[in-house]
């Protein structure tokens, strides 16, 4: 999602998506960055050490913490790559994220980049 709540995808398919353009500063939401208390509504939580991959340039995240009960957000500025749709995963002190994820039919997490 961009900060201005427009998300990153082909608007083609909707007008509420854009693609990406290097460096835009994009959040990414997620579960399962560290260890948490299973029900209890935290105060901000940074985790160090996180990375963003983009295709095959990784970068660091900008900021990543816990903002909601089992909710980490991860702010990253996209890196200068040519137009294309990238796989992206989150890395958290070398710990890697699944290649895909929870969508239907299953799939990598991707985003679309145009200059």
């Amino acid at each position: 999602m961009f900060l201005d709540g427009k998300y990153v995808r082909d608007p083609a398919t909707n007008a509420v998506f854009r693609k990406a353009k290097p460096g835009d500063v994009i959040q990414l939401f997620a579960t399962a960055l560290v260890p948490t208390p299973a029900g209890v509504l935290p105060t901000l939580q940074v985790v160090s050490g996180v990375t963003v991959t983009i295709g095959a340039t990784t970068v660091p995240a900008s900021f990543a913490g816990l903002v909601a009960v089992g909710e980490f957000q991860i702010n990253f500025t996209v890196p200068q790559l040519s137009d294309g749709v990238y796989p992206v995963s989150i890395t958290v002190n070398g710990v890697a994220s699944p290649e895909n994820i929870n969508t239907k039919p299953p799939g990598p997490f991707v985003i679309p980049i145009q200059h």
